[in-house]
């Protein structure tokens, strides 16, 4: 629906760019995305309209995205970037552009414009991590910011 990634290719793509961090010591991070009160879309417009507004939020952050990173649809409302040659500083810039670009995105051939906001997780990759040990703290990251009040990034910080 979305034209992005599946969930099954992300973790192929996680899954190299950590043998490159460990081989080469290429650095690489995720972002994990995830759109703010979609049930409410759904319940409001209808699900023909959700899907609408997902394949919007695929197609800006797919048009937010580096030509060498990725971005794809992890499951349900969630989108994962996996963003290669970065340190966290620039990781957290590409995470707020994200979300500042969904902020003013809308659909507007509908009677009033639709808008959502999405709330985002970040962190770098390390030595030690395997695939898994990366979606576990992006999905932590993700929560914080849902707990926080949305529409927020929340990055791990190193130590």
């Amino acid at each position: 629906m979305t034209a992005l990634p599946n969930r099954r290719y992300l973790q192929s793509q996680l899954e190299q760019r950590l043998g490159e961090l460990q081989r080469y010591g290429w650095p690489f991070g995720a972002v994990l995305l995830d759109v703010d009160h979609f049930k409410n879309v759904n319940d409001v417009f209808g699900h023909p309209t959700g899907d609408r507004v997902l394949t919007m939020v695929a197609k800006t952050l797919e048009l937010a995205t580096r030509p060498f990173d990725l971005v794809g649809r992890w499951g349900g409302e969630e989108f994962l970037a996996v963003v290669t040659n970065i340190d966290l500083e620039s990781l957290t810039a590409v995470a707020d552009r994200f979300r500042a670009l969904v902020r003013t995105s809308s659909l507007t051939d509908t009677p009033s414009p639709i808008s959502v906001t999405v709330s985002a997780g970040a962190t770098l990759a390390n030595l030690e991590d395997d695939p898994e040990s990366i979606l576990q703290r992006v999905d932590r990251l993700l929560y914080r910011s849902k707990e926080e009040g949305r529409d927020r990034t929340s990055v791990e910080q190193p130590g």
